[in-house]
């Protein structure tokens, strides 16, 4: 029989971030089975939770308290009379933390799925092996994003988590720090040495103040970087070479010989 670890088994599997699986089915009948099947395969593992969801207010309602929580959501694509997909695009701008699945049994609205960007698509009946391999690969795809996310204080705010590669750069002011992401501008206390131990390697110190994701850079001249949105970061002489090394480095998979 398929089982996924058991509790102690699931303490010791750094895979095993999901905080919440919730089901959205308005079948009594097949929404009551499928929970009940993800539970066996889970061996009914009182750590992980699994949830049921008839109508879509409902399932609102129960994730507006777990924006910053890792979660997987499989969502039937016609729940009642309404169109979950629509509904799924909203939830994946509300939390960065929610992976959805779409469970049907029609063809219908397939066409339509990728524009709320599904983490996998189930038919009706789900079989076992069909259900286990998706919970793998969504924990999988969970323990990953949990590993490139960034925790800091930032100021009259608290706590914050944000995905790495949505920093742009970051910039020493005295003691704040100026994190710079696509969306907004985040301050927090601290130093630049400290800040970037928290960073992937894919983040280049050019300046004393300056740390830049190499992944926004467009373009390297002798003295200052230029990032895809225009913005200008100096380079200082110190890490003149190291920064040029590590843009060459980065050019690499698109240079031919």
């Amino acid at each position: 029989m398929l089982v996924w670890p058991r509790s102690h088994e699931r303490r010791e599997n750094p895979i095993m971030k999901c905080n919440f699986i919730a089901v959205l089915d308005d079948s009594e009948e097949f929404g009551k089975s499928f929970q009940e099947q993800i539970l066996r395969l889970l061996n009914n593992d009182p750590a992980l939770p699994v949830y049921r969801f008839t109508d879509i207010t409902s399932l609102r309602n129960f994730l507006y308290e777990k924006t910053s929580e890792w979660g997987i959501l499989f969502m039937d694509i016609l729940v009642g009379k309404e169109n979950s997909i629509p509904i799924a695009a909203t939830l994946k701008k509300m939390s960065r933390f929610w992976k959805i699945v779409f469970i049907t049994g029609f063809t219908d609205y397939l066409s339509d799925i990728f524009s709320a960007d599904p983490d996998g698509l189930l038919y009706k009946p789900v079989d076992d092996t069909h259900l286990k391999d998706a919970l793998g690969n969504l924990f999988e795809q969970i323990e990953q994003n949990d590993r490139n996310l960034v925790s800091f204080q930032v100021v009259h705010e608290g706590g914050v988590r944000l995905p790495a590669n949505e920093i742009q750069y970051v910039e020493s002011d005295l003691r704040i720090l100026h994190i710079h992401t696509s969306a907004r501008i985040l301050d927090s206390y601290g130093k630049i040495d400290a800040f970037s131990k928290l960073l992937p390697d894919d983040f280049i110190r050019c300046h004393r103040s300056f740390l830049v994701n190499a992944n926004q850079i467009k373009k390297c001249s002798g003295s200052e970087l230029i990032l895809f949105d225009d913005t200008k970061i100096p380079i200082s002489r110190p890490y003149k070479n190291n920064v040029r090394n590590r843009f060459i480095n980065l050019l690499k998979p698109t240079i031919r010989s």
